[in-house]
């Protein structure tokens, strides 16, 4: 068998007064629709008895539509994206456990521009001057999350889980520092 499984999706997400997800306020204030379009796949594959590897992409091509009342204008070829990948061992100190390492980048805007107009100043007679700008909405700063899992069995009646996670540039600012957490958690069945 080539892969365990494999998904594929399609579809369109649309939001009022909001881009992905977002109320950006003020004079940059969304108030118009945004459309995204969106394409997501992921696969698993078992690659040895007791291994097996996972991955997912996610894809969005977002428009936006019926702007008023804002310095922004429009957006052009915006394109957001996020992916995944990670591989699960099975049987490693006993025969009920898993070791598990997951990477993610979660979404971030990987193209496009926004249309902006922005005031620059008054002329001789009072009336505003505008200049219109495109706005390159690439992020260069990328957050990247890594991950490593462990559970395993104590008994019939009880479970260990333990995992570590580290980001690194956190909400996609350069400035942010890498933080992470550790956490164990003992369940017990009655």
């Amino acid at each position: 068998m080539l892969f365990r499984s494999i998904s594929i999706a399609s579809g369109i997400s649309t939001e009022q007064a909001s881009l992905l997800g977002g109320s950006p306020g003020s004079v940059f204030a969304v108030d118009g629709q945004s459309n995204t379009r969106f394409f997501n796949s992921s696969l698993t594959k078992k690659i040895t008895e007791n291994t097996w590897v996972a991955g997912s992409y996610n894809l969005g091509y977002t428009t936006l539509s019926g702007q008023k009342n804002s310095l922004v204008d429009g957006l052009q070829d915006l394109r957001s994206d996020s992916w995944s990948m990670g591989i699960v061992k099975t049987k490693n100190f006993n025969d009920a456990d898993q070791i598990g390492f997951a990477i993610s980048q979660p979404m971030v805007v990987s193209g496009g521009t926004m249309d902006l107009t922005i005031p620059l100043g008054l002329n001789e007679n009072g009336s505003m001057i505008f200049q219109h700008r495109m706005i390159d909405m690439k992020s260069s700063i990328v957050e990247r999350n890594y991950e490593l899992n462990y559970f395993t069995p104590l008994s019939e009646e009880s479970t260990l889980s333990l995992s570590g996670l580290v980001r690194t540039n956190p909400g996609n600012i350069e400035s942010s520092k890498v933080d992470g957490i550790i956490a164990a958690r003992v369940t017990k069945y009655f």
